[in-house]
Parts: structure tokens; sequence; C-alpha cells
């Protein structure tokens, strides 16, 4: 992954099951770290994605390990 000089990783990229009816109880994040417990039925990542639109996550075991500032750019559909 290219951070262009930052130091930054990318651990987390993902989409929405229904994006269209955002509150809906069929509504998801997709797909979701391997962190304890979820109630929906959605893909489980533990790969990192190589880029904003490559879907994965780092394993959530290693996320203690990455630094203590965080960034969340946001991308409305």
């Amino acid at each position: 992954m290219e951070t262009h000089g930052g130091g930054w990783t990318l651990v987390y990229s993902y989409t929405f099951t229904n994006y269209n009816s955002f509150s809906s109880s069929s509504n998801a994040v997709t797909p979701h770290p391997n962190w304890p417990a979820s109630g929906a039925n959605v893909p489980i990542s533990t790969t990192p994605p190589l880029s904003e639109s490559s879907l994965g996550a780092v394993d959530w075991n290693l996320w203690k390990n990455i630094g203590k500032e965080l960034m969340l750019p946001i991308k409305h559909q």
C-alpha cells in the first residue's frame, strides 16, 4: 500500500449491505474485522485492504500495534 510518505496504514475499508435503506435492520457494514460479537451475517475479514476501494480489514488483534492516532476518511455514496 502506498502511504505517500505520511506513514499512515489503511486498516479497514468497507461498504454497506443496504445503503439506500440506511436505518433498516437489513443494513450492515461489510466486511467487518474479526472483532468480538456481531449480529450481522456478513463476511469477516483479516486481509488488509490495498486501497480504499479494496474491501477488507487488518486482523483485529493487530490494531493495538498500529499506533496512537486514527484518521477516518468519510466517503459518501
